[in-house]
């Protein structure tokens, strides 16, 4: 690695048994160019708006979709066209003891329930720029998501 170079870190592991999962994106050297910067930032928003309609009643579809149109409304995608999905179209997984169901896909039309607990994900290449990635674990309460990784980057 060199300075200027994007770093995605993907850590994961467990705590009593059960499962964690978090991703941030970096510019080694601190030296960032403004489409880097846009990059990560169109990956960090695009999971927020997910996590931001995570509640129970509201259909996995509905949250993939406040994702791909976060990402389709950002100032990267606007300036530079969506960025290619690395992970098939889907947004995430559910955690527990192993990676696992509810998968966060655009056809997936399970009703978000209060208890889960779910990783909500974007990991993205452009040419020439590299791979950036976002990934934050939230648990559904009766009124929404709570996030658990929420360190800023």
């Amino acid at each position: 690695l060199v300075a200027g170079d994007l770093l995605r870190i993907d850590a994961y592991g467990s705590v009593g048994g059960y499962l964690f999962d978090f991703a941030r994106s970096v510019v080694v050297g601190d030296v960032a160019s403004e489409e880097q910067l846009e990059f990560i930032g169109a990956m960090r928003a695009s999971v927020m708006a997910g996590i931001e309609v995570l509640r129970p009643g509201v259909a996995v579809s509905e949250v993939v979709r406040a994702c791909e149109d976060a990402l389709a409304d950002s100032e990267h995608a606007r300036r530079h066209g969506v960025p290619e999905h690395l992970m098939g179209g889907f947004w995430g997984h559910g955690l527990g003891l192993g990676f696992e169901p509810p998968w966060l896909g655009p056809d997936n039309a399970e009703v978000v329930e209060p208890g889960w607990c779910l990783a909500v994900e974007r990991r993205a290449a452009v040419p020439g720029l590299g791979g950036a990635q976002y990934e934050d674990d939230v648990l559904i309460g009766p009124d929404g998501a709570e996030l658990l990784t929420g360190a800023e980057p």
